[in-house]
């Protein structure tokens, strides 16, 4: 059961041609540091019922996107519960439903013949790490049997009581990492750091909180994400590269193509918010605007941003061999050695000729 305000028409993979007719593409370097997408919303994470934006291109016009810039996998996260207000998806059991639904039709997808170069898709899903009753927990519970289907799981703080007090941040972040499900600690100081203050005292607590998550982190081979929407603190990865076996992911956790390009016209962001509330009126206006979106490519800002922080890794002298999805192989040993061993990621290994 889709739990998506509403279903737009698809756009054939044949007509997604995203256009690298600009100074800077995806070139050779960049792509054996991003083979893949790692963090990816669809349509699935605009919800029924939450009333707002949070995905627009369906799993299948994200991998044709992806795959036409060269890369060789995409995952699909789509959000557990509500960002601005996570709670435990049992209280929900629609989206258990539709996450389990995606992860099948996703299957499905990388069954199909492939017509030349192929771009598996891989199910996931980013939870929200928030407070419970006993202290720090995910929005998925471990009893939930759809965390054993998806293929990666992210652990992300958002909107959550507590969000900027030290000691809160530490201890959630050390259950995500402490966590067995959890793969990647999605944009780790995003809702946490304060820019803004000039207490020193502050800044103080808020920096020796790092050292030991770090530490857990590296320890339990988690992923630190370097989130290209929410960019992480400079200080903080170079803290993080410090610890010589601790793992980094980079991805751009998009919601929309082009997100740091161009404006978005009036018309269509009046669209998008209709439609996100379940007003199919101006629909028509939505799928030429995915069409346009799709064949534009990523755009100059959001290449630079990646090349970016490719150079600031080499800086900081790490490897590509940390980055888990700086290669195919490379990102399905590390899904398989944090214990995620589903049908999904047995058949792309096939496919790709991959021998685990």
């Amino acid at each position: 059961m889709k739990t998506v305000v509403s279903m737009l028409q698809p756009i054939n993979a044949d007509q997604i041609k995203p256009c690298l007719c600009e100074p800077k593409t995806f070139g050779r370097e960049l792509l054996t540091w991003f083979a893949g997408e790692t963090h990816a919303h669809s349509d699935e994470s605009t919800r029924r019922g939450w009333n707002y934006f949070e995905g627009l291109y369906s799993p299948q016009e994200i991998a044709a996107y992806y795959g036409n810039l060269g890369c060789q996998f995409v995952c699909i996260t789509d959000h557990s519960s509500k960002p601005g207000d996570p709670h435990a998806i049992l209280l929900d059991p629609r989206i258990g439903r539709s996450l389990s639904l995606e992860s099948t039709l996703i299957s499905a997808f990388n069954r199909l013949p492939a017509n030349g170069k192929r771009t598996f898709v891989f199910s996931g899903v980013e939870a929200n790490i928030l407070f419970g009753e006993q202290g720090p927990c995910l929005d998925i519970e471990p009893a939930n049997t759809i965390i054993n289907v998806l293929d990666l799981i992210i652990a992300s703080r958002h909107k959550i009581a507590q969000e900027k007090v030290p000691r809160a941040i530490q201890a959630s972040l050390l259950f995500a990492a402490e966590n067995p499900s959890v793969c990647i600690i999605g944009h780790p100081d995003r809702y946490a750091r304060r820019d803004d203050s000039t207490d020193d005292e502050y800044r103080r607590e808020y920096q020796a909180i790092w050292p030991a998550i770090l530490e857990t982190m590296e320890k339990n081979g988690k992923a630190f994400e370097i989130n290209l929407t929410s960019q992480p603190s400079k200080k903080l990865v170079k803290m993080a590269s410090e610890r010589k076996k601790l793992l980094f992911s980079i991805g751009f956790d998009a919601h929309e193509f082009r997100q740091f390009n161009q404006p978005i016209s009036t018309e269509v962001e009046r669209a998008k918010a209709a439609w996100a509330k379940g007003d199919d009126t101006h629909n028509e206006t939505l799928i030429k605007y995915k069409l346009a979106r799709l064949n534009q490519g990523p755009g100059l800002k959001v290449l630079s941003r990646l090349s970016r922080w490719v150079k600031f890794l080499k800086d900081c002298d790490v490897t590509r061999d940390r980055v888990v999805n700086s290669s195919l192989e490379r990102f399905i040993r590390f899904l398989v050695e944090r214990g995620r061993k589903t049908e999904n990621i047995a058949l792309i290994a096939e496919r790709a000729g991959i021998h685990l």
